[in-house]
């Protein structure tokens, strides 16, 4: 490879001896290194350039994915010379340190750092996201711990608004919770650009996702045969060495409009059977003919009973997987919407998984149904206890805070007399200071409310007499900065007060 014609500045313009080299950057600026200075600043450099580097011209050329301006900062931080300006930018903060780390420039990591953490203190938030992304726990912890002292007794869904930032786009929704907590002080764990150890599913690393427990040594028979009159002709060979025993006619019909089962191969069963080989695991392929196969719901019923124990992977990440390979090999539009159906079918009992993985396939009608469910849901409970191990794999930052934010400004209260009930939109939020005199005013105001309630209730005017409810007691939250408690807990509650936090519903913005 050749240099480039624009030569970076002094003193990277011209070699200094005849073992320099030339970095060029992906804007197309020849940088003449020291090869000896490279080799004292990074192990990285000091590994390649014990090899021989081919090279057409006089020195040899290493094309590098960095900018010049980020070569130039992190040469000079090198070289023995008078230091850069500190950065002023965070943004080139997170671009140098990111270089200074893959090439293992230890010298320079450690300059970087403390312009991330002198930038980082006007904007935490931001030093957390580039933090994350660069895994580095204690940096992130570090701005954790000031963005926990600006924020120090706010509820949690105001430190939800003012904690997003772009940058978090990068960054998982289980990591920008963890931060949450940690700000609103509802945790002290030190672990937050991952989940803590010891969590099933929940390590980060989705390069094992749905792998079975043990890989089998020997290889697993399941015969689809034996439910169905006609003999197997063919066999679907797992990625973790399932056999599986189906039909060729069946594979045919499947295959009229994809490629997944038509893969070309010589292997030939010990009985004379060919073998197709697929890329998927067994628990998944048998999942996929149950949806081709007819009555195949109720009688692969005993391979699936068989196989259960057999992967760490849950139903819904099956079932996901299982939609996501009809849509990748554009299975028939009624197999899609049966794969669909039945990934849909855990919204009930995991609608926050629903929803990140639907928001993954760009299926937001999906999404919207499990966000409305989930709003049903939390109409009880806090809005930071919403927790499922998608957010580590599927689920990034801006997802979940365009969540809560939906959550906050549409959950509903039940109020009930009777057999009538009436749903209010509560626009409260969590109390944040445990305020007697509020608390006792709120008090006085429902004692008013309920008196109200039951006289409106005869009148059947319990509509009108729920938005008046609604808006007054959201001008007495207003009144009163927002130390408020919501409907359901106007019983005086000692735990709920002395935390800080009672349940309730988010503030409408």
């Amino acid at each position: 490879m050749s240099c480039s014609d624009t030569i970076a500045a002094a003193p990277f313009d011209k070699p200094i001896s005849c073992t320099s080299i030339i970095l060029l950057s992906c804007d197309n600026v020849s940088f003449y290194v020291s090869k000896e200075v490279l080799i004292l600043s990074s192990s990285f450099f000091r590994t390649m350039l014990s090899l021989e580097q081919p090279s057409q011209c006089n020195h040899p050329v290493i094309p590098v994915s960095e900018n010049s301006r980020t070569l130039d900062y992190l040469l000079r931080l090198c070289y023995p010379i008078v230091p850069p300006s500190p950065l002023s930018d965070l943004s080139d903060v997170h671009q140098v340190l990111d270089a200074a780390i893959k090439y293992d420039m230890d010298r320079a990591v450690w300059n970087v750092k403390k312009e991330l953490h002198t930038l980082g203190e006007a904007d935490p938030p931001r030093m957390f996201a580039i933090a994350v992304q660069l895994r580095l726990e204690a940096d992130a912890v570090a701005a954790a711990n000031m963005w926990r002292n600006e924020c120090l007794l706010l509820p949690y869904d105001e430190v939800v608004s003012k904690s997003y930032r772009q940058e978090m786009d990068q960054i998982s929704a289980g990591s920008f919770r963890r931060f949450l907590l940690y700000t609103c002080s509802e945790t002290n764990d030190d672990c937050l650009c991952y989940p803590p150890l010891g969590n099933k599913g929940d390590s980060g690393d989705s390069s094992r996702d749905g792998c079975p427990v043990e890989e089998p040594f020997n290889m697993m028979r399941i015969d689809i045969g034996t439910v169905y009159d006609a003999h197997p002709d063919v066999i679907l060979r797992s990625k973790d060495n399932i056999d599986i025993h189906v039909h060729r006619a069946v594979l045919n019909i499947i295959s009229s409009t994809n490629t997944l089962f038509t893969a070309t191969t010589n292997i030939i069963s010990d009985n004379g059977t060919p073998v197709v080989e697929c890329n998927e695991y067994g628990i998944i392929l048998v999942k996929l003919l149950q949806l081709c196969y007819p009555l195949g719901e109720t009688r692969f019923t005993h391979f699936l009973e068989q196989m259960k124990d057999m992967y760490d992977i849950d139903s819904l990440e099956q079932d996901l997987e299982v939609y996501g390979l009809t849509t990748k090999y554009r299975f028939a539009n009624d197999i899609q919407a049966v794969a669909l159906k039945k990934m849909m079918s855990h919204v009930s009992s995991n609608a926050l998984g629903v929803f990140f993985i639907a928001m993954r396939l760009a299926r937001r009608s999906e999404a919207q149904v499990a966000a409305k469910v989930l709003m049903r849901q939390c109409s009880k409970s806090r809005l930071q206890d919403l927790y499922e191990k998608n957010m580590e794999r599927v689920g990034s930052a801006k997802l979940y805070y365009d969540l809560i934010s939906y959550l906050g400004k549409h959950r509903i209260l039940e109020v009930t007399k009777g057999s009538d009930t009436v749903k209010i939109p509560i626009a409260l939020a969590f109390t944040t200071i445990p305020a007697p005199v509020v608390l006792k005013k709120l008090e006085q105001e429902y004692e008013k409310f309920q008196k109200r309630l039951e006289k409106r209730w005869q009148w059947g005017s319990a509509n009108s007499l729920a938005m008046e409810t609604t808006e007054k007691l959201v001008e007495s939250g207003m009144k009163s900065n927002r130390c408020v408690i919501p409907l359901m807990q106007l019983e005086p509650s000692p735990v709920a007060h002395q935390s800080g936090v009672t349940d309730g519903l988010m503030t409408a913005s």
